[in-house]
Formats: C-alpha cells, structure tokens, sequence
C-alpha cells in the first residue's frame, strides 16, 4: 500500500490542524494500515533533523502539524479537519492551562503568538506558507506555521482567505470534528474499505463548558475561519452524497492469517508494539470488550486461532469469551508450537455474507507495571494478542 493510499502513487496526507480531534485521527490512521506506512513524526521536531523530502521516500502517509510545507515538495492525496471556531478555540485554551500554562482567557488572547490561536487559526494553517525550520536552523514550532522568514505572521485577511480556501478546494476529503464519524466514513469510502472509529487521544480533560460571552468574542475574531468551517460542512456533505458506497470485503479461501504488524480495523486496543519474543501485538483496554473487523470474508466450517502472547493476569485469560459474527463461541485453550502464550482455539462457520468480525470479552482489565522501571501504565490492558488466524 505505501505510496498509494489515495490517488495511486500519491501518499495520503492529513493536514492536522491542533485540537479539531486530529490525534484520533492520526491514531485510526496508524491502526488502519501496515507497519511503516507512516512518516514516523507528527511535526517537524520529531524529525529528528531529517528533511521533510527524505523523510516521505518510500512512505504512504504523513500526518501532523507540517502545515502547507509537505504540499511543495511532492504530489499528495490531502485531506483534513476543521472544528467550530470558539469550540476549537476553548478547547486549545483549557489544554494549554491544564498542561502548566498559567492563562486566563484574556491572558491567552492578549499573548502575541499564543492569542493567534483564537484569532482565524484554521485559516492560518490552511493559508499560510511554511518552512520546515527557523533562519538558525532550529525545527518549526507544531503550534503555527513558521513562515519561511523565520516568523508566525499571516498573509492580509483577503489573501489568507483565498489561499484557505484554495488549500480546502484542493483537500480529497475534508470533514469537521463534529463530525467526524462521517468524516471517517467519507474516507474510508475514498480509500475502497471501512475504517474504524477512532479511540478517544489527547482530549482535553478539563470540561468547563465554552461561556457564550467566550464563543461569541472568539466568532468575531474569526470571521475567515467560521467561513471555512462552513464549507468544510458543506464539502462533507457532497463528498458522502457522491462517493460510492463502500464495496464488500474480497471472499478468500482457507488458511489465511493477519498479525497485528498489518493494517487493522478494531476497537478497544491500545497502539499496537513490538518486543523481542512476543513480535506486534495489541493490548486490549482499557474497557473489557475488544472487536476486531478483518479485511476479508470466508464462507464455511473453519478452525480460528487467536493467539494470546501475554496477560495482566491468569484469571483474565481464563475468563475470555469469543464472539465471531456477533455470535458467541466455545473456546480452548493450547500451548502454541513455539512461542509465548497460548492459542484460543474455536471450532466456527462463517457467513460470507457478512463481515469477518472477532470480539474478546474479559472480566476485568487493570494497569500493567513495567518490569524495568516499576512505573504503572497509564491506562488499564487485560490480554495482548498476537496474530489471528482461519484455517
């Protein structure tokens, strides 16, 4: 798939705009297609000094704050969303402050690089030229574009909004964060498959709702960006009515197999890892109940192996429950030929008819401890799988 993700020979990129639910978007897309797919970096920092130019050679798919830069450089599918401008803007104001910037919201307006976020800041990363580094060579900041002088200045309101717009018009989908399961769907129907819905990353944990007095002051300081985000709607809307629907999965014939190094379509994993013994694998949390859609379907009696290669606990193994095409299963469990672990075994008939669906329920998750350091993980896990397989 590298290199042909969209239009065939061009890498996918999101244009990631901050705080319009991009890092979900990032993460679906990393789950969503093979190992290496992706520019390894989300802005120009984590580059670690390598041009952009070099960077993409024999990638599929960028994703981050790198603004209109990767567009110069080669040919690209593009998509990217939007958010309601005061919405956006709340929401990047409260995270700044629950993440050590001591602001109120007039101290973040009156602030000369960070006020720019609620003055047309979609617009200014829709419209204005980047560099990927300052004069003195260090990497562009991930909070604005770096012009290539050096400075985080927009061009004229007139000519920002006609090089947004122009940014948008070349977009092959574009979508909103309040709309994103749509959004998701217009893409998967671009790329030919379904796409899963994304898990909640980098949300803001503050919940104060946004004060009208806040949204309205923030609307008019963002004409430009209310205008984008209104034809961001409504190219959304035409992109569903016009593309086609989504084609079933190809029917395959016995045995086949994914691991987790491929893409995959799932909910209620952690990012997939890699480690010496146990190879890609998923954790599943942190709820108890985990799905995974396969890219294929299969018709008839077969053998599913599902191998577990690492849990929070004995009794959590022991306490899986399968379900395949929404129905449940009885399992056994066996000692893998080699490797760590061990196999959930379960005797199935699949419908070609309907999607390839596998889910695990377990009775608990909890948070793991890291063997080197003692340190929790941040969040719960219960089994970690390995590779699945129909034969």
């Amino acid at each position: 798939m590298h290199g042909s993700l969209g239009t065939p020979g061009r890498p996918l990129y999101f244009l990631h705009v901050p705080k319009t639910a991009g890092s979900a978007f990032t993460r679906m897309l990393d789950d969503a297609f093979p190992v290496g797919t992706r520019v390894p970096a989300e802005y120009y920092a984590g580059l670690g000094g390598t041009p952009l130019a070099e960077a993409l050679q024999g990638r599929g798919m960028l994703a981050g704050h790198f603004g209109l830069r990767p567009l110069a450089l080669a040919p690209l599918t593009s998509i990217t969303v939007l958010r309601e401008p005061a919405a956006r803007a709340w929401s990047h104001f409260r995270y700044m402050a629950e993440n050590g910037r001591e602001h109120t919201f007039e101290s973040f307006l009156a602030h000369p690089l960070e006020g720019c976020g609620a003055r047309d800041y979609q617009a200014r990363w829709l419209g204005t030229p980047s560099a990927e580094r300052f004069p003195d060579g260090e990497p562009a900041i991930a909070y604005l574009p770096t012009t290539p002088g050096g400075g985080h200045g927009a061009p004229a309101p007139a000519a920002l909004e006609r090089a947004a717009a122009t940014t948008l018009a070349t977009c092959a989908v574009v979508g909103t964060a309040e709309r994103l399961p749509e959004t998701i769907d217009a893409l998967g129907r671009l790329l030919g498959r379904p796409l899963a819905p994304p898990p909640r990353v980098n949300a803001t944990r503050d919940a104060r709702p946004l004060p009208p007095e806040v949204a309205a002051r923030v609307r008019a300081l963002s004409p430009i960006d209310l205008r984008l985000y209104a034809e961001a709607g409504r190219r959304l809307d035409r992109a569903l009515a016009e593309l086609p629907p989504l084609p079933p999965e190809p029917l395959v014939p016995l045995p086949f197999a994914q691991g987790m190094e491929a893409g995959f379509h799932g909910t209620g994993f952690h990012r997939r890892i890699h480690a010496p013994g146990t190879g890609w694998h998923r954790w599943t949390g942190p709820g108890r109940v985990s799905a995974i859609r396969l890219p294929v379907r299969i018709a008839g009696p077969a053998t599913l192996t599902l191998a577990v290669v690492s849990a929070c606990d004995d009794d959590v193994v022991r306490s899986l429950r399968l379900t395949v095409q929404d129905a449940s299963v009885a399992h056994r469990l066996e000692s893998p030929p080699d490797g760590p672990g061990v196999l959930a075994v379960a005797e199935v008939t699949l419908d070609p008819a309907r999607p390839l669906t596998v889910a695990a329920e377990v009775a608990h998750t909890r948070r793991l401890t890291d063997p080197a350091t003692g340190e929790l993980s941040p969040d719960p896990a219960g089994l970690a799988l390995g590779t699945l397989a129909f034969r």
